[in-house]
């Protein structure tokens, strides 16, 4: 469980650039992140439900119908892997960031840094085809917080119109691919966007 951090704890830690665990959470650390994983894994059980059930509905119909013992099986797999990666994700996180806290008694953003690092390969709990997904949807929000960093410094400035460029040139690749060399774009999306954008010539 989180604890209230008096003030006086606050001003030594940004003092010192170190607080000791013991003001964060209730028993050691191992102890606090593994209750951390199993409340993650239930807080998240309800959010990986459309993921999995959508595609299954929309794309996996015929299979359904056809086996659908082994399809709902495989369905079941994936979300059950779904939830133990993000679990772990969340868990190995904050553990690294404790252990690490501990080590070298600082509050480095180079902690932080390491711990992310660290919990990127509790990707290799999903299925190879949604880590595809993932790394597709993460490197975009990478990319914008380099760029508010970059911004905030004042190296960059905003783009007038620039997210529509960014939008026209990403639209334009996946138009590309879907008429030259259709077999680069998932079977999924490719069937969305030839619904969208008609047979491919």
């Amino acid at each position: 469980m989180v604890q209230l951090i008096p003030y006086d704890v606050i001003e030594e830690a940004l003092k010192n650039d170190f607080i000791d665990c013991k003001h964060i959470h209730d028993g050691t650390c191992l102890m606090d992140n593994m209750k951390r994983w199993a409340r993650t894994l239930k807080s998240v059980s309800g959010y990986y439900i459309p993921f999995h059930v959508i595609p299954l509905l929309l794309f996996k119909r015929k299979q359904l119908r056809k086996n659908p013992v082994a399809t709902l099986k495989h369905a079941l797999v994936g979300y059950i892997k779904s939830l133990i990666f993000m679990a772990s994700y969340v868990s190995t996180v904050t553990l690294t960031v404790c252990i690490l806290r501990n080590l070298f008694k600082t509050l480095h953003p180079a902690v932080q840094m390491t711990a992310g690092a660290t919990a990127a390969f509790q990707i290799l709990w999903e299925a190879p085809s949604r880590r595809d997904e993932i790394t597709l949807f993460i490197f975009p929000r990478f990319l914008e917080v380099v760029w508010n960093f970059l911004k905030k410094r004042k190296y960059v400035k905003d783009v007038q119109a620039g997210q529509n460029m960014m939008f026209a040139l990403a639209m334009s690749a996946i138009v590309y691919f879907f008429h030259k060399q259709p077999d680069s774009l998932k079977k999924s999306y490719f069937s969305i966007f030839k619904q969208i954008l008609g047979e491919k010539n």
